[in-house]
């Protein structure tokens, strides 16, 4: 083969054209041919649309991730600034930390829990059943997030799908996963070993050690596999968690299936300064964890970015019960089944 031949074959398609390909595919499989069929006629081979297909699906959860992760970043913006005023600036400000809040690591809940946050306040302040009866500004707000597919989602079978805000405790003892959270940021925070040896530094392995002996305010039955997953899903916010419960901070789980669901949120933007506090506070408890774990760890757990103008307002982590070195000297690597690798790095 010529060397001009043998680039004509290896020259790698754009990303346009791969794309195209896997709509075009998609489509001839909608009328009923065959994968073998489909692919000959795009000329391309059946595992390179595949793989094209999983690099399109990868990329467009990125880009849903990174565009709820914006829209965090500027919630927080809006809701630190005492001078604002814009009313649905606001809300929408709100309801989006209020959705991050209930799940911060699954954007695909968003856009309907944003739809459903906006259609519930409107139809309790206003008591209206129609859109048309709102003030125009209000219904142009109501018609931003109005999302057609997932009304024809909530019409159909797949409405089983659709998350719900409610929260459930773990078994025997009333406490959540948001509860959770903030213990292993508290034990985080107030953690200091006897000896100054990075190899004794928190860890989230201590955590799971601590929360099975009595240190965390109720005992966690996880195992160790669970335990990691449910602080993968709710470290990100596990800040705005440990403030509320410990600090006396702002609430922010707010369910829209309450009857009073406007006024909690009316309430929680009536005192700005409050929110700053609030919000300044969070940002001194990211700042300490960004001190007290390793890198590696903090990778996977994305903490939002708070605006230049916020000042950290300190907090004083209550110390961990006067028992609680004598306890991890219990702590071996063989009685926690996390891998080896992850022991002291998470």
């Amino acid at each position: 083969m010529s060397p001009k031949k043998r680039h004509s074959k290896l020259e790698r398609k754009s990303t346009e054209t791969r794309n195209q390909a896997v709509f075009e595919f998609d489509q001839a499989l909608a009328l009923g041919m065959s994968a073998i069929e489909a692919s000959s006629k795009i000329k391309a081979p059946l595992s390179s649309i595949y793989r094209w297909r999983s690099q399109l699906d990868r990329s467009k959860i990125q880009g849903a991730k990174d565009s709820v992760r914006r829209k965090i970043n500027l919630s927080i913006s809006v809701l630190s600034n005492t001078e604002s005023h814009n009313q649905f600036e606001q809300l929408e400000a709100a309801f989006t930390i209020l959705i991050w809040h209930r799940w911060p690591t699954v954007q695909q809940n968003f856009d309907y829990a944003m739809m459903v946050c906006v259609v519930t306040y409107f139809i309790l302040v206003y008591r209206v059943n129609k859109i048309s009866e709102l003030p125009d500004e209000c219904s142009q707000f109501v018609l931003k997030h109005l999302r057609l597919d997932i009304l024809s989602k909530i019409c159909s079978v797949s409405a089983f799908e659709l998350p719900i805000f409610e929260l459930h405790n773990n078994a025997e003892h009333p406490y959540n996963d948001m509860d959770l959270a903030a213990d292993i940021a508290w034990f985080f925070l107030s953690y200091q070993p006897n000896e100054n040896n990075p190899r004794l530094n928190a860890s989230l392995s201590k955590a799971h050690f601590a929360s099975q002996n009595g240190i965390f305010r109720y005992n966690s039955r996880n195992a160790p596999s669970s335990f990691r997953k449910k602080w993968h899903a709710y470290g990100a916010a596990s800040p705005f968690y440990y403030v509320e419960r410990y600090h006396q901070g702002v609430e922010f789980f707010i369910d829209p299936s309450s009857p009073v669901f406007h006024e909690e949120i009316d309430e929680l933007l009536s005192d700005p300064l409050r929110l700053r506090i609030h919000l300044g506070k969070c940002l001194s408890v990211v700042e300490l964890l960004r001190v007290k774990l390793d890198p590696r760890a903090l990778s996977a757990i994305p903490f939002p970015n708070f605006p230049p103008g916020l000042e950290p307002v300190p907090v004083s982590p209550p110390p961990l019960p006067i028992e609680t070195n004598g306890i991890l000297k219990g702590y071996t690597k063989l009685q926690n089944s996390f891998k080896d690798s992850e022991l002291e790095d998470i």
